[in-house]
């Protein structure tokens, strides 16, 4: 009984190494910003539609107040690095 066990878990084992072969390999992810308001505060970890979504704010910067940026990294005590992707605004 123990050794059918072990034979039947090495063989899951394989069949999903096997099959886990043929997945695809260049799989394309949506990118995820980190966000900051201007005084250099981290708010949230988000894409760029999602962030757009749950603040109610937008790229377009006609007559709007500068809210957050969003940045593609950031360093380990919470700072922005990488490049400043997007800036997002609010309006009256």
């Amino acid at each position: 009984m123990k050794k059918s066990k072990q034979l039947l878990a090495c063989v899951m084992l394989s069949a999903t190494f096997f099959l886990s072969s043929f997945a695809p390999k260049n799989v394309k992810r949506i990118p995820t910003y980190f966000w900051f308001n201007p005084a250099g505060v981290f708010l949230d970890h988000n894409t760029l539609g999602g962030e757009e979504v749950t603040t109610g704010f937008d790229t377009n910067p006609a007559n709007g107040t500068l809210q957050e940026d969003g940045f593609t990294a950031i360093t380990n005590d919470g700072k922005p690095a990488g490049t400043l992707a997007f800036k997002l605004y609010s309006h009256p």
